[in-house]
């Protein structure tokens, strides 16, 4: 079915858009209150540990410092136990051969007695002679230790040194030796007791 809407209608719908405005109006209140805050919320969870970083790499190495100061000088250690006795060292080389080429004798001045000299009786000086020396020859005389008197050997190679004073050091039941030193090199040897008779009554 078809309505149609003529001249006497028009009046109508106005009357219903008024009612309709009215109505809205009508309905329409003054705005409300705000509401009150809400209530505080719960606790947040905790959170997880952060995972572990990397080691990190090696530092360079540093530069090598300056060498310090000496110190001071220690004190002396102990003296070390001796060591034990080296090898025995080798042998010298052998001596050129002497020259024992003259004989020497030994006579007491006093008692003419030939190699004693008895110092009870004028023993205190003593005649040596000798054989074997060179010719012209200078013949140092040592009785003992003792230098005594130096004598010239002839051409014949002897040599006589008359009334030599003995050394005082010497006593009765000493050997000695007397030796002749030539400048040449020649050597002459002798020997000597000496007594003391008066010591022995």
């Amino acid at each position: 079915m078809t309505f149609t809407l003529r001249g006497r209608a028009k009046p109508l719908v106005l009357i219903l858009a008024s009612i309709s405005l009215l109505a809205v109006v009508a309905c329409s209140g003054d705005p409300g209150n705000g509401g009150a805050d809400g209530a505080r919320g719960n606790p947040g969870r905790i959170g997880k540990a952060g995972i572990g970083g990397e080691a990190g790499a090696d530092g360079v190495q540093g530069i090598a410092g300056s060498d310090g100061l000496a110190g001071p000088v220690g004190a002396e250690g102990p003296t070390g136990p001796s060591g034990a006795q080296g090898p025995e060292g080798a042998k010298g080389a052998t001596g050129a051969s002497g020259s024992i080429s003259a004989s020497l004798t030994v006579t007491d001045s006093g008692t003419g007695y030939v190699g004693v000299v008895d110092l009870s009786n004028l023993g205190t000086k003593v005649d040596v002679t000798g054989a074997g020396f060179a010719a012209g020859e200078s013949v140092n005389i040592s009785i003992g230790s003792t230098g005594v008197v130096s004598a010239t050997a002839n051409s014949a190679g002897v040599i006589s040194a008359m009334g030599i004073t003995l050394p005082t050091s010497l006593s009765d039941g000493d050997v000695v030796s007397v030796r002749g030193d030539g400048s040449s090199g020649t050597t002459g040897w002798g020997a000597l007791l000496v007594t003391n008779k008066n010591s022995t009554n």
